[in-house]
């Protein structure tokens, strides 16, 4: 590919030099105008090429609402999915149509220099000739691509993130429908920029035909290498619902069901649930697999000694007499966090109260499902900031393997939406890793009411492997695929709720109610 887009004059390199320096995100701090002459340079300096700003014009704050002007694919031809495409070669058309970025000029000098994007040479070990930088939130890139049959495929960007900013994020929309929500991204590096990663893979339904992708910077900042789209892996049929499943524990916290005396341990405390359900017939805690138990885990957050009464100041649980899902009465696990250790109203530390599954080795299909109702505020809580997480439950081998469900916040948007992720954040001590993610934008987030939640995993290396998960009846995710660790190791923790949130505006609480496992799908679970 030729990448000299056009010969300059050295007006036009003068100023798109002076532009460039008028940067001043992180990064890209080049100086500054000092001079009256360089004032008068930048006011003489025409508009580019392809139409964009020049240094000086006020940058066009609506321009990620116009989806009807398209641009032309840069270098002519337009790329046919499976493609990877370099960053840099977002479309033509300039500030609104090809991109979208706040600030004017090109803050790397490199390439497609009368562009205002920020374009650099690549540091990326593995290429890639330029890379985009100082990707701010708001701003975008377009890309005109053909789909030559409909269908699923998969979407992942080559990117670098650095620790200094937590919770990045990108979307994608596509002929301007927004088709992930915000993909956070894992943090690639301890320090410094360029170590690149294949991260933020998302599965995308696309009709076949010539389509404008846009890649959003959600939540600032990451560099960009390239995007690659790549066909979906088609899931197995599924079986047959299996036969004869069998119950290995049911409670909805009747009869004798009480919670246990707080076992503090330095930076947090265990609670046992014991007592027999005399409306199930099962006895507290279930020992599944042959495993040990279950117990309340409450957690400070940070390493300091408590005690029960500093504890339960903040967070405590509770069972309590609540109207349930039917209207008549019943008995609910409560769970309650006020505030995190430090008296903050907003939880970044891991304060969490965690409910704790310690199974056995000889493990099969496990099907979780419970009655869970939020708190009435969680919208309003969740939306408070630029974005927040509520873990709904979190499943975690010895080390090498983790299957969290959540619910996001997106503030911009102040909307609630699901995700469900597969890592290897298992306190293994491996470099982060995420194999997996799947976001549901469109089945809404309950609050202030009772709702059933459902979830089955089978576990296996190849892809007969299954992460399922429904709400109220409607599926929300249904993966299939690789779900073992590098090391093959069994769960050892099984969260299948926990009052554990970031980003939240505290306090965060929530009742728990009719909680069952089976190992498989009873007749009675929704749809699958």
């Amino acid at each position: 590919m030729d990448h000299q887009e056009f010969t300059p004059t050295v007006r036009e390199a003068r100023c798109a030099r002076l532009a460039g320096c008028r940067k001043t995100r992180f990064g890209s701090v080049r100086g500054w105008l000092a001079t009256v002459a360089a004032v008068a340079l930048l006011s003489a300096c025409g508009g580019d090429p392809d139409g964009g700003t020049v240094a000086g014009d006020a940058p066009d704050v609506t321009a990620d609402k116009r989806v009807a002007a398209t641009g032309t694919p840069y270098g002519g031809s337009v790329p046919a999915v499976p493609a990877t495409i370099e960053a840099e070669n977002f479309d033509r058309g300039g500030e609104g149509v090809g991109y979208h970025d706040t600030t004017s000029g090109n803050a790397g000098g490199q390439y497609r220099t009368a562009e205002s994007v920020d374009i650099f040479a690549s540091d990326d070990p593995a290429g890639g000739g330029y890379v985009v930088k100082n990707f701010a939130s708001g701003e975008w890139l377009a890309y005109t691509i053909q789909v030559p049959t409909s269908g699923n495929y998969d979407i992942e960007l080559r990117a670098s993130t650095n620790p200094s900013f937590p919770n990045t994020a990108y979307r994608v929309e596509v002929d301007g429908v927004d088709k992930t929500g915000a993909v956070v991204l894992p943090t690639t590096n301890t320090s410094g920029w360029n170590n690149y990663q294949w991260v933020g893979k998302k599965t995308i339904q696309f009709a076949a035909g010539t389509r404008v992708l846009k890649i959003f910077a959600d939540q600032q900042y990451f560099n960009l290498n390239s995007i690659r789209l790549s066909a979906a892996p088609a899931a197995p049929a599924p079986e047959a619902t299996p036969t004869g499943a069998k119950p290995l524990f049911k409670s909805g916290f009747e009869g004798s069901t009480a919670l246990g005396s707080l076992l503090m341990y330095g930076n947090g405390a265990w609670q046992d649930i014991v007592g027999t359900d005399t409306q199930t017939g099962f006895a507290w805690p279930p020992k599944i697999w042959g495993g040990t138990g279950s117990r309340m885990q409450l957690i400070a957050g940070d390493a300091l000694s408590l005690t029960a009464s500093t504890l339960t100041g903040y967070m405590y649980n509770q069972l309590q007499t609540v109207t349930g899902r039917s209207g008549a009465s019943t008995r609910a696990l409560y769970s309650h966090i006020q505030h995190s250790i430090d008296g903050s109203l907003v939880n970044w530390n891991s304060t969490q109260n965690d409910f704790v599954i310690f199974p056995g080795t000889n493990q099969g299909d496990l099907y979780v499902g419970y009655w869970l109702k939020f708190q009435p505020d969680l919208l309003q809580r969740m939306t408070a900031g630029s974005w927040a997480g509520r873990v709904v439950s979190d499943w975690k081998t010895a080390g090498d393997y983790r299957i969290i469900f959540n619910v996001y916040g997106d503030g911009a948007n102040k909307r609630l939406y699901w995700h469900l992720q597969g890592d290897n954040v298992a306190n293994g001590g491996l470099p982060k890793q995420i194999f997996w993610q799947l976001t549901n934008t469109t089945i809404p987030v309950p609050v202030g009411r009772w709702f059933r939640v459902e979830m089955f995993v089978h576990r296996s290396g190849g892809a007969d492997g299954r992460v399922w998960v429904a709400v109220d009846g409607q599926k929300l995710f249904d993966r299939y695929g690789p779900n073992l660790g590098v090391n093959g190791l069994s769960w050892n923790r099984i969260m299948p709720f926990l009052n554990y949130s970031s980003g939240q505006q505290l306090p965060a609480y929530q009742w728990i109610d009719d909680f069952e496992l089976w190992d498989g799908f009873p007749a009675h679970a929704s749809a699958h």
